[in-house]
Parts: structure tokens; sequence; C-alpha cells
């Protein structure tokens, strides 16, 4: 049966009263299979379930996320995986670890197989890691893979899928499985097994999220068991298309499951936004014009909390723009970026700058300007000078700025640039800019814990 229904159709709750329902008409728990998106969602059901049950208790229940069922299926089932394993040492129990110790064996991989024709080095663990769990949560085969690589037109998909193989035969002989190893191996458990042969009760909700290796699961029981659940939201969700989610899932899912008897909680009909367009050659006509449109929407009588900007960059022009024009109507604005790079930091940009002179990189005049402006604090007309002496000589000398302040803080960026020389890494290059030029600084939270992060990328970067 599949129930669709928004998040405001209490899809949910209608769930779990189907639950309750099994339970109190003598069901096993432990014949009732549930799967939920997520651990917020998962502990919403267990504590709706202990509200609203009209029995006293019930034993072995199965309610997880799919990644934790993948968890608890290779711990039950972990002395009859250890039989099909014939590298390493045998192990009483696995190490279902992080992916720390996953990255690990993924720089190993990386150094054994060289990747000499990819340039761009700096996330290829990333890289990695992102390709391999596309391939597990899609169940992808070789043959699969390799027509998406030539339409693509990669060149290192054969350094990429060897790498991949040693981290699955390091990750088997180490006994070492990240969450995305244990849906393989899950995989393996579910084709290999009867383990699933005593669930008769299929519960999931928010199906239209799931990844294609949840959907093979179900459709792989669902002949078995006597009925199946299935909550939806058909006209989609914030996670639609997105990494593992499919935009054939809800096609799929009624496909497969639908009974003639389901479920439709709300009534929303599909509707098209109207779309207007404009083109402009300056991006600042273009912010005029669309604060035109939000100013002549506030006029007529919209919330400002309602109306929504996105836009690819937000950078000073915008924001100024955007509060000169709505402060004046006292009307507030909040920015929100989820795809802000470190390198956009004033803080960081300065720090690789320095990096970069310590490694003998030609560096542009401007962003000498920018560290002695921005990072030393030191004033637009004592940099002058400074500016003149590196576009002639190609080195930053010490000039005399008259100040007994400035020139403390030029003597402590000459000292720290000699050292940072000497220094063998990357990371502890940065740490030292970091202690010398940034940390008596006035930084908030937020340029803190970008500079934290920015030493974290670079540990993992060597």
């Amino acid at each position: 049966m599949l129930i669709q229904g928004s998040a405001l159709s209490k899809r949910a709750d209608f769930l779990i009263k189907k639950y309750t329902t099994l339970l109190e008409n003598g069901v096993d728990a432990s014949r009732i299979l549930v799967l939920l998106q997520n651990s917020y969602k998962k502990d919403y059901f267990i504590n709706k379930v202990k509200e609203n049950l009209k029995i006293s208790h019930f034993e072995n229940p199965k309610i997880h996320t799919f990644y934790g069922l993948c968890y608890n299926t290779i711990i039950e089932n972990w002395p009859q995986i250890e039989q099909f394993l014939n590298i390493g040492e045998p192990r009483i129990t696995p190490n279902l670890n992080g992916l720390e110790v996953s990255q690990l064996i993924w720089k190993s991989a990386i150094r054994e197989v060289g990747f000499k024709d990819y340039n761009s080095k700096i996330n290829l663990i990333h890289q990695l890691f992102r390709r391999f769990s596309l391939i597990t949560n899609n169940n992808l085969s070789n043959k699969e893979i390799e027509t998406r690589s030539k339409i693509l037109k990669e060149v290192f998909d054969k350094d990429a899928q060897n790498a991949i193989e040693i981290f699955k035969r390091k990750t088997i002989e180490y006994r070492a499985f990240d969450y995305i190893r244990q849906v393989g191996i899950f995989n393996h458990i579910l084709q290999n097994t009867n383990y699933f042969a005593d669930i008769e009760y299929v519960i999931v909700d928010d199906a239209d999220e799931i990844s294609q290796a949840e959907f093979n699961f179900l459709k792989t029981i669902h002949s078995q068991i006597k009925d199946i659940f299935i909550g939806y939201d058909k006209y989609g969700t914030t996670r639609m298309g997105f990494l593992n989610a499919d935009t054939k899932t809800i096609e799929n899912i009624e496909a497969t499951f639908a009974t003639g008897t389901d479920i439709e909680l709300d009534d929303i009909q599909e509707h098209k936004t109207p779309i207007e367009k404009f083109s402009y050659t300056k991006r600042l006509e273009m912010i005029d014009k669309s604060i035109e449109k939000i100013q002549k929407l506030l006029e007529q009588g919209a919330s400002p909390s309602e109306i929504i900007i996105v836009t690819p960059l937000i950078d000073s022009a915008l924001k100024f723009s955007i509060e000169e024009k709505l402060s004046s109507k006292q009307i507030n604005t909040q920015f929100l970026s989820g795809s802000e790079k470190l390198c956009e930091n004033p803080i960081i940009q300065n720090i690789f700058t320095l990096i970069s002179l310590s490694l003998d990189k030609e560096v542009d005049a401007f962003k000498i300007r920018f560290v002695f402006n921005k990072l030393l604090e030191i004033p637009l007309k004592y940099c002058m000078p400074i500016i003149e002496n590196y576009k002639n000589n190609n080195e930053i000398i010490f000039t005399d700025l008259n100040n007994e302040i400035y020139n403390k803080k030029f003597s402590t960026l000459i000292e720290t640039l000699s050292k940072i020389k000497d220094l063998p890494t990357l990371s502890e290059k940065a740490f030292e800019i970091y202690k010398n030029l940034v940390l008596n600084n006035k930084n908030d939270n937020e340029t803190l814990a970008k500079i934290s992060f920015l030493f974290k990328q670079i540990k993992d970067f060597e």
C-alpha cells in the first residue's frame, strides 16, 4: 500500500497507527521492519508508538534508518560473513568505523595507484569517496561505471577503479568498514543468506528520498512479505535528485508497490510558478532591477519573509545594494550561504599569499597590498612604497614606515616569512602565520572556525 502525502499531511502518524495496529493484532514486533530517513524521525516514531500502543509491551522491534539496518545486519551476521573472507586475520567482531579510518586507507590506495594523469589532487580523496558512495548506493555494475566514464570523458577512470579495488581489499584485510562499505556487505548478506525470511511486514517513510540501494532491498523482499506500507511525497522533497536520491524513485515506487488500495492524504494540486525572465550585461543593473522587483512586491503587500533571493555569489556589492535600499524601509535582511569557499575569506586569502611567497611563487602585487592593508591593518598610504619595492625586486623588503606600531607589524611579517621558508610542510607554514600574524587580531567565531577547517583540509591533503 502506498500512502502519499506532504509533510503537513501527518503521514508519519498514519504509519505509526498502522504499526501499533499490527502489534495490537498480535503480530510479533520482530516480524515488522520499519525504515525511516534519519535518527530524529526514528526517535519520533518510537516515542509515538509508546504513547499510543494499547498493549503493555513489545519485544525486539526492528525500527531503523537504512544505514542503521545495514550496521545491525552486519553485526548479527558477522560469523557467516567471516567465512567468506579469504584475506586478513579473522576477527570476532568487525571494525564498523567512521570515515577517519577510511581516509587513511584511501590515502594508501592513492599512493599505490599514483594518479599521474590527474592534476587536481587536492580533493582527490573526497572525489574518490563520493564516486564510491554513488557506485555503492546506486548499485552500479562495472559495465555501468564504464559507460558513465565514457560519457563524462574521464581521464582517470582506470586509476579510480584501481584505487577503489585497493580500498575494498584493504577494508576487508583490516575488517574496517565505514557506513558506505557497510552497504556493500549488506547487499552480500541480502543475496547470500535468508536473514530477512522472517519479515512479514515493512513500513517505510520518506520513500521519495531513498537511495537505489534501499529501493533494491525493498524490491528484493517484496515477494515474501504479507504487506508493505510506503509513505512518500509525490511532489518531491528537499533531497529529490540530490546525490544518491534518484529522480525516478517515485515512478519506480508507484510501478513496483502500488496495490489499487493506495491512500492520498492531501489534495495538493500541481501548479506552475510564473517566471519572468530579464537579462542585463552588467551585474549591478541586474541587482538594481531585482531590488526594484522586491520593492514592488512589498508595496503590493508581500511580507519580507516571503521573499528569497537566490544567487551564485554573495559579495559586498550585492549586500550593500540590498541593505541600502531596504534599510530605509526598516526591513532586515539575512544572508545565507551553503557554498562559500574557504579562499573567499580575507584572512585565509592572506595565509595562502604568504605560503606562496615562502615557496618562491610569483604573487600579484595587489595580493601583497591586501596582506599589508587587511591582515596587518596598515593604512594604504604606508603600503605604496612597499608595493613599489616588491614590483621592482620581486620580494618584500623592510621599509621604515615612520610609525612604531606599523614598523613592528612589518618586522613580524618579515621574520615570519623568513621562518616559514625553511618549514617542510604546508600545515606548519600555515600555523606559523596564524600564530604570529592572525592570533592577536580580533577575529569573529566564524572566521576562527574557517581557519580551523583550513588546517584540517591542509592536514588531510598532506
